[in-house]
C-alpha cells in the first residue's frame, strides 16, 4: 500500500476484503478538515467498512452503482457496487460535493427525440444540462465485475464530484 503522507482533499478506498483498521486510521488522519472520504466496493464488505468509519467520520452517502453484470453462480447476486461517502467536518463549512456540476442526459426517444420521461406539465423546468444525480447511479454501462477495482467511469464521476483524489487499494 502506497503511504499516505500529506493531508488530502479526497481519498478513495477500494475495500476487497475484511476491515483494515491500520488503513482506516491513516486515511482519516491523512484526509484533510472538510475533505471527503469514498469507500469503493461490493454491498457485502461496506457495512463492516461503514462503522468503521463512522466513529470517526460523517456517514452522507451510500450510492449504489448498477454497473455488475458478472453471471450468477447459481443463486442470488448483486447486481450493484457500493460507493460510501464519508465526510471530515470543518468547522461553518458545508462539505465540498459539486453535485450541481455532474448532471446526467435526459433520456429521449431513438424516434421522436422527445424526453422519455413525463414531466406532468413541467416541462419548462427540465435543467437543459440533464438530471441531477440520485444515490443509485444507473446510467453507466455493465459490466462483469472482478475484484474491488474501481471502474474508470467511477473515479471521473468522482474527480467530477469530487475534485482530484488519493486512491487506496485495501
Amino acid at each position: 500500500m502506497k503511504q499516505i503522507t500529506d493531508s488530502q482533499p479526497t481519498i478513495v478506498i477500494t475495500a476487497s476484503a475484511p476491515v483494515v483498521p491500520a488503513i482506516l486510521n491513516d486515511c482519516v488522519r491523512a484526509l484533510q478538515p472538510g475533505g471527503l472520504l469514498f469507500v469503493y466496493g461490493a454491498p457485502r464488505d461496506l457495512p463492516a467498512w461503514g462503522v468503521e468509519l463512522m466513529r470517526h467520520l460523517t456517514f452522507k452517502y451510500w450510492i449504489a452503482l448498477d454497473i455488475n453484470d458478472t453471471p450468477s453462480a447459481g443463486f442470488l447476486k448483486p447486481t450493484h457496487q457500493g460507493l460510501l461517502l464519508f465526510w471530515k467536518p470543518k468547522r461553518y463549512e458545508p462539505y465540498p460535493l459539486n453535485a450541481k456540476a455532474v448532471r446526467i442526459p435526459h433520456q429521449n426517444c431513438a424516434v421522436c427525440r422527445r424526453p422519455l420521461k413525463d414531466w406532468g406539465g413541467k416541462k419548462h423546468l427540465m435543467n437543459p444540462a440533464g438530471a441531477a444525480l440520485a444515490d443509485v447511479w444507473r446510467d453507466l454501462p455493465r459490466r462483469p465485475v472482478r475484484g474491488a477495482k474501481l471502474p474508470a467511469d467511477v473515479a471521473q464521476r468522482i474527480r467530477a464530484l469530487a475534485g482530484d483524489y488519493h486512491l487506496v487499494a485495501a
